[in-house]
């Protein structure tokens, strides 16, 4: 069979009640290219395998399952799940999301075939409950932008590009060298992130001001949004930080100011309890403020170097 021009690449876990919503989002697609659909479960207990393997009994030209009889995390799934993805282009979804818009691939991967420096293109993103219903403002962590194009710049800021149901882009395993794509799978980055920064320093992601996904917030489960909502998440908004200096410094001899971000976080959370002094507050000031004076002595030292 020939290559493919894109990849779908869908992960899944316990998504029996939205992963057909996810794969038809995919089917409808209408574009003048091949693309094909490997959809990676992690040993789902709840029907998510047995609906997926229906589809791939469906449509066997285009879906390929697959199955794993122990879990295994998700850094391991999405590895195998990016390994088996022969496409020039890569488009990742979760299977709690889907794409609203029918020309979205096509769209993306036009401008893509056409501008040969952009790394990735992008989009705006609804975020909705899990039941569908679209989230109020202060829930959204995704919020509209317009038009742009995210750079090397933006990724020294480490500035977030938008939500993975909106991606695609190059296949960059083959654009790295093998000692790069060695330190990627090494790093303990957070997957989307991680993904962004790499895009960044390899050329740039252009982002439509289009709304062509869903991004549902699901308040159960193992989703990253039930294991963080209500909780204080700023060891691990410090850890990233170090991870991605870490990375971006071994990888690609770049460096980002992570005293610069940790004072700017500090300065947030110090306006937040002079508003609701609460002990969650205090505990991130805290935190904040150890790992600060931690990053300049990192600095000093230039700690990442590789000897």
């Amino acid at each position: 069979m020939d290559r493919p021009l894109v990849s779908v690449a869908l992960i899944t876990y316990n998504h029996a009640n939205f992963i057909r919503t996810a794969i038809e989002s995919i089917l409808m697609q209408k574009t003048d290219f091949y693309f094909e659909l490997i959809i990676a479960d992690d040993a789902s207990t709840d029907g998510t395998t047995e609906i997926v393997f229906e589809y791939q009994k469906k449509y066997p030209q285009i879906i390929k399952v697959l199955s794993t009889t122990a879990n295994l995390g998700m850094h391991r799934n999405t590895f195998r799940l990016w390994k088996a993805c022969r496409g020039k282009y890569i488009a990742f979804l979760e299977g709690d999301d889907f794409w609203s818009y029918d020309l979205k691939l096509q769209r993306q991967v036009d401008y893509l075939e056409i501008h040969k420096k952009a790394m990735a293109t992008a989009h705006n993103v609804l975020c909705i409950s899990e039941s569908g219903d679209k989230l109020p403002n202060e829930m959204i962590d995704f919020p509209y932008q317009k038009e742009h194009k995210y750079g090397k710049q933006e990724a020294l800021e480490c500035v977030q590009f938008g939500h993975m149901s909106s991606l695609v882009f190059r296949n960059f395993c083959d654009i790295l060298t093998h000692e790069q794509w060695r330190l990627y799978n090494l790093s303990t980055l957070n997957g989307d992130f991680k993904i962004g920064l790499t895009l960044g320093m390899l050329g740039y992601i252009f982002y439509f001001e289009d709304t062509w996904s869903c991004r549902r917030k699901v308040f159960t489960g193992t989703s990253w949004t039930a294991m963080s909502y209500n909780k204080n998440v700023t060891k691990f908004i410090c850890a990233n930080y170090f991870k991605a200096q870490q990375y971006l410094q071994i990888a690609f001899g770049e460096r980002i100011n992570i005293s610069h971000h940790l004072k700017c976080l500090i300065k947030q959370n110090v306006n937040m309890a002079l508003q609701n002094l609460d002990a969650e507050n205090i505990k991130s000031i805290k935190i904040l403020i150890v790992c600060y004076i931690w990053s300049l002595r990192k600095n000093v030292k230039n700690y990442w170097e590789v000897k």
